[in-house]
């Protein structure tokens, strides 16, 4: 229709597309966690620990990760900056290192090449994303993690930090997420704000207890 004009309308153009689910939150627990950073120890791939310990630290996506290179990282700052031209959103990105994220950019930087500045590399060259699926999906197995993918590394970062209090504004800004509605997939997650939130009611039920006590009365907040 576009190139060669042979037909005037799409045919299909009426067929409503199915709808992306943007709402999947699968992240690692505890064990999980423990259980993949055994099979790392074990893993074939010298690169691949490194390369989930970014994954982990800084949430960023694959493709970041791969081609990361070390005119990025500024150590002394502590911080990766990548230009909008490399991120998906098209905007500029300035993500601060924890303290693993920069250990491990130390050690890499130990060994670093003279001739790449990718951070991470086979011999010079950038490791293919089907290889580092490829090694991913082998370590998932022997930690036999089920339904994990490599994208869930981001939804791992992003899920502890909401589990810690870390506000979605602030998630969504780590994340370089466009829309704030695509961070709040994690909203669930911060169990300690909403117990703060639910203990109010105890605090109303005392006062009221105080209250009923004082007039010789009893009185609940419960229906």
């Amino acid at each position: 229709m576009k190139r060669w004009r042979w037909i005037k309308e799409n045919p299909v153009s009426f067929i409503d597309m199915p709808k992306v689910n943007n709402g999947r939150c699968r992240y690692l627990s505890n064990q999980e966690y423990a259980s993949l950073f055994k099979a790392l120890d074990d893993a074939p791939e010298p690169w691949l620990k490194s390369v989930i310990i970014i994954a982990l630290n800084t949430g960023l996506r694959l493709r970041n990760i791969i081609y990361m290179r070390w005119s990025w990282v500024n150590m002394e700052d502590r911080l990766i900056t990548i230009s909008g031209e490399y991120m998906k959103n098209s905007q500029n990105l300035g993500l601060p290192l924890t303290q693993e994220a920069y250990d491990t950019l130390e050690e890499l930087g130990n060994v670093r090449r003279v001739d790449t500045d990718l951070v991470f590399h086979e011999d010079g060259e950038a490791v293919y994303p089907v290889k580092l699926q490829r090694a991913f999906k082998g370590v998932c197995t022997a930690a036999k993690l089920t339904d994990f993918r490599f994208h869930d590394l981001r939804h791992t970062y992003a899920s502890y930090l909401r589990q810690r209090g870390i506000d979605l504004h602030t998630i969504s800004v780590l994340l370089s997420h466009r829309d704030m509605r695509m961070s709040a997939r994690y909203a669930h997650l911060s169990v300690e704000s909403l117990r703060d939130a639910v203990a109010v009611l105890d605090r109303k039920r005392l006062q009221f207890g105080d209250i009923g006590k004082e007039k010789g009365v009893t009185n609940s907040v419960t229906p």
